[in-house]
């Protein structure tokens, strides 16, 4: 990637960066977004830290070189720098513990995570290292973290998981997802900068974009209030104004900057609400399959509107026009309307909108209904859900059948 004459073509009504104090990083940190910011690393850094920086990210970003993006600033600060290239997609728990073992042999000053969700998740795991001495599979199993640990900054590459202004870190251990949700999981300061995306391939670029759809309006639903609404429909208007051109074209820096907000957004409304059946359903096919995490979301999100239509028919009336859908006329009837909208642009990012698209055995479906109630019940959904249902769920999933699924 040639950074420096992408920036150059920056428009000049995106040449200003957007900063803000205290707003889903820790204390005194800062999330900062805009066009160049990659190159502030190494004064950033110098801001929290000395001597030797712990760089965390993964062999694809070491393989395209992305990784000297960060590295370069970082020794121009004078830090000595070692790189953690180890993390897996959906790291592994003992991933985590692997780093967090280097991070307290090597006394780091400062963590920085730069990739997609899963090198930010892991980065977080690492600082959080010093303030917490237990294994990290007893805080992933309910220990309460202990203690605040190193500064960490974070530099994402992708637009949707939103990890960056995120207090989770998520992993697997077998056949089960893992989560830590506690402030102290923060990062200390979020530097976003849209050029670091223009490398993701259309795919991925796709998958993360309807993760990021998928964080706003499960938020939104999972709770209701002048917060999350702000920050989802800002998300729900961005993806569906930029996803399919960023997409369609890379290089496309309007639409790069725009989903990287969408992202932003997209977790914003996420740690206020929670997430719902959609998220559910791709952690199993993410343990099953090896399915993207942003995929699964982005194509079980418009079944989980039908399931919960009644509840959630007023919501999807406000993002209606958002999505280009006439929001005139009966709330449940406009609510299938965004349905179906919502599958089409899973669709027209070349994405599967039917588990039977994707390839899932429909032998599997009453399995995947199994795992979606007893493992990854949801107690914020806005309608209780029970096996049948479940079953009534998941069934419309593989089938592509958008139909309401009566209690």
């Amino acid at each position: 990637m040639d950074y420096e004459s992408l920036l150059a073509k920056v428009p000049g009504h995106l040449k200003n960066p957007a900063e803000f104090r205290t707003a889903g990083v820790k204390g005194k940190g800062k999330l900062a977004v805009g066009f160049g910011l990659v190159k502030t690393l190494g004064e950033e850094t110098a801001k929290l830290g000395s001597g030797k920086a712990l760089l965390v990210t993964d062999k694809n970003m070491v393989n395209l070189g992305i990784h000297r993006f960060a590295v370069e600033p970082l020794e121009k600060a004078g830090f000595s720098v070692q790189v953690f290239d180890e993390v897996e997609p959906e790291p592994h728990v003992e991933t985590c513990q692997k780093v967090q073992d280097l991070t307290r042999k090597e006394g780091f000053s400062v963590v920085i995570g730069l990739g997609g969700g899963s090198p930010m998740d892991v980065a977080k795991a690492a600082s959080l290292a010093p303030g917490n001495p237990r294994e990290m599979i007893d805080y992933m199993t309910g220990t309460p973290l202990e203690g605040e640990g190193l500064p960490c900054i974070l530099v994402p590459t992708t637009s949707g998981t939103g990890s960056e202004v995120s207090p989770y870190i998520v992993t697997s251990k077998g056949d089960k997802k893992l989560f830590i949700g506690n402030p102290l999981v923060y990062g200390t300061v979020a530097l976003v900068d849209p050029l670091l995306t223009v490398t993701m391939p259309p795919k991925v670029t796709a998958c993360t974009g309807l993760d990021a759809l998928s964080h706003g309006v499960e938020g939104m639903i999972g709770k209701t209030n002048p917060l999350t609404e702000t920050f989802t429909l800002k998300c729900v208007e961005y993806v569906f104004k930029y996803l399919e051109r960023a997409v369609a074209d890379g290089n496309d820096l309007e639409a790069r900057y725009h989903m990287s907000f969408a992202s932003l957004f997209g977790m914003m409304s996420y740690t206020q609400g929670g997430g719902l059946y959609a998220h559910s359903m791709s952690y199993i096919l993410t343990i099953d399959s090896g399915v993207p995490h942003g995929l699964g979301c982005g194509l079980a999100l418009p079944y989980t509107f039908m399931f919960n239509l009644d509840n959630v028919a007023p919501i999807l009336m406000k993002m209606a026009p958002l999505a280009g859908v006439d929001a005139s006329g009966n709330p449940k009837e406009v609510g299938r309307k965004v349905a179906a909208r919502f599958k089409k642009l899973v669709s027209d990012v070349g994405i599967p909108s039917s588990l039977k698209e994707l390839g899932v055995p429909e032998k599997e479906v009453e399995r995947f209904a199994s795992d979606m109630v007893a493992k990854y019940y949801r107690v914020n959904n806005p309608r209780p859900m029970n096996s049948e249902e479940g079953l009534a769920l998941v069934k419309s999933m593989w089938e592509g059948n958008l139909t309401e699924i009566k209690g």
